[in-house]
């Protein structure tokens, strides 16, 4: 019986989270249709079918990427992730494996994956440890934040936006900051070492654009970027095109500011 119960809290836990993932709707988000439990006991996401490539791929075939791609593909992720966040969910897993790119009239259109171990910011007072583990390392050591690395149980979507800086870093130097030989190693840079700077690599990348990727790479969450939006509009202004506004976000490409139009 005690295994049946701890099941139970399994499948209980699965569906919460799969219901609040059904409800991100996002252009840049994977759609999920349908979610449940068959007559095996098996739990089930059904999800929208997707042609494309990873990013991870992409970046191990092409390399490093332009500044206008980066900026395009993060402006559409971190769409995502802000109706995530709204609806008061955290991916915990977000990495350039879990971005699929697909061809959209010539130009890169990015889905976010996986939403499947996601955490659902509890309201005050509503924590159940029943069916929630806080102190469960969940994620991708190369990505993980600093308090998924230190299991604190204060996850929240600053967690996400440090995911999203080291992600920002792989695109524009074709590897992620930090490396190892084992998860623990990796996981004590991410807790200890300084990130390298993108400068060191990318000579034609502005000043400007290596600051942001500093702040979302921050050890102490409350020295990074308190929403995605802020993270996106920094490096929206910081690579010299125009200021991101919640529409553009899952719009238009943005298009450059000239030195006229500061002026």
């Amino acid at each position: 019986r005690p295994a049946l119960a701890a099941d139970e809290k399994i499948v209980a836990r699965f569906s919460r989270e799969a219901r609040a993932a059904s409800k991100i709707l996002h252009p840049h988000a994977i759609s999920v249709t349908d979610f449940g439990e068959d007559d095996n006991g098996t739990v089930f996401l059904v999800m929208e079918f997707l042609s494309g490539r990873t990013l991870k791929n992409i970046i191990r075939e092409e390399g490093p990427m332009s500044l206008q791609r980066v900026v395009d593909i993060i402006r559409q992720v971190g769409g995502a992730l802000d109706e995530a966040h709204g609806q008061g969910v955290v991916h915990r897993d977000l990495k350039s494996e879990n971005i699929m790119l697909t061809a959209s009239s010539g130009t890169d259109y990015a889905k976010v994956l996986d939403f499947g171990i996601a955490k659902i910011k509890e309201p005050e007072g509503g924590y159940d440890p029943g069916l929630t583990s806080p102190d469960l390392v969940i994620g991708t050591p190369q990505y993980m934040s600093p308090e998924q690395c230190s299991q604190s149980p204060d996850i929240d979507a600053r967690s996400d936006i440090y995911s999203l800086g080291v992600i920002l870093f792989e695109m524009l130097v074709g590897h992620v900051p930090f490396a190892g030989e084992t998860p623990t190693a990796i996981m004590l840079k991410h807790l200890q070492q300084p990130p390298p700077s993108i400068l060191a690599e990318r000579n034609d990348i502005p000043e400007a654009v290596a600051r942001v990727v500093d702040r979302a790479l921050e050890k102490r969450p409350e020295n990074r970027y308190n929403t995605v939006l802020e993270l996106v509009e920094d490096l929206m202004i910081a690579a010299g095109f125009e200021s991101a506004t919640v529409g553009s976000m899952s719009g238009q490409n943005p298009s450059p500011v000239s030195a006229q139009e500061d002026d």
